[in-house]
């Protein structure tokens, strides 16, 4: 399982996700604001130690 942060594949759209999943599960996800796909720019490692298997999730990050 993986941390990720997304962002929009689209040049003209500024919009981040984070999300928690397998890679191919978060790349299947298309932006909320343009449907354009996403694309994984960061991710870490999430121990699977005591977590039970789900979904994928994704949510978008907020600007400071």
């Amino acid at each position: 399982m993986l941390y990720a942060v997304l962002v929009c594949s689209d040049p003209a759209c500024d919009t981040a996700y984070e999300g928690w999943g397998e890679a191919a599960e978060l790349e299947a996800f298309g932006c909320e604001e343009c449907d354009s796909p996403l694309r994984i720019v960061a991710f870490a490692n999430a121990a699977r130690d005591g977590v039970a298997p789900r979904p994928a999730e994704l949510q978008q990050r907020r600007a400071a």
